[in-house]
C-alpha cells in the first residue's frame, strides 16, 4: 500500500498535506484505517517497493522521518542520488533490489560509489537487500537501530569538508 501511495504523491498531482485533509472524508470505509497510519508516512521520492518497504521499516525502528532521494553533488553537479537517510548524520540506507544490483558489473559500481562516498564525504551507508526487508527473517529494523546509533558516535570523525 505504501508504495502505491509513494508513487501516486510522486506524480505531482496532489500535496501530501492535501491527501492528510482529504482522510477524514473516507470515514468507515473499507482501507481507511490503514490509509490513516499510512498517509502521513508517504513520501513520493521512493523509487521503488523495496524503497518504500525499507522506509517503512525505518519508521518500524522508531526513527526519524528520512529524506528520500538524497543528492551528492561533485563539481557543481549531481553524481549521486542516495535512497534514503539522514543528511545531518552522513547516514543513509539503500535497498539494492535484484534488477539493478547483481551483476558484476553492477557490484562493482555499487562498491566502488559506497566507498567513495564513506572516504571522500563521509557518508555511513547501510545496504539492504530483499532479505532483510521482506519475510520471517528480516532485520531491517534492528540494523538501522543499531546504524543510526553508530551514525551518531561516529559523525565527528566522518565528517569532512566538501
Amino acid at each position: 500500500r505504501l508504495w502505491g501511495m509513494d508513487s501516486m504523491l510522486g506524480l505531482g498531482h496532489f500535496t501530501i498535506d492535501e491527501l492528510l485533509a482529504e482522510v477524514p472524508r473516507f470515514k468507515g470505509e473499507r482501507g481507511v484505517v490503514g490509509l490513516r497510519l499510512l498517509a502521513p508516512l508517504i513520501d513520493g521520492g521512493s523509487a521503488s517497493f523495496g524503497e518504500s518497504a525499507l522506509r517503512l521499516r525505518w519508521y518500524d525502528a522508531g526513527l526519524p522521518r528520512p529524506r528520500t532521494q538524497i543528492p551528492v553533488e561533485v563539481d557543481g553537479e549531481i553524481r549521486y542520488w542516495l535512497d534514503l537517510g539522514l543528511e545531518e548524520l552522513l547516514f543513509a540506507a539503500e535497498y539494492d533490489g535484484a534488477e539493478w544490483h547483481t551483476s558484476q558489473e553492477q557490484i562493482e559500481r555499487d562498491l566502488d560509489r559506497r566507498a567513495w562516498l564513506a572516504e571522500e564525504r563521509g557518508w555511513m551507508v547501510e545496504v539492504f537487500r530483499q532479505e532483510h526487508v521482506f519475510g520471517r527473517q528480516q532485520n531491517a529494523d534492528a540494523r538501522l537501530a543499531n546504524a543510526l546509533r553508530a551514525a551518531r558516535a561516529t559523525l565527528a570523525r566522518r565528517t569532512v569538508v566538501v
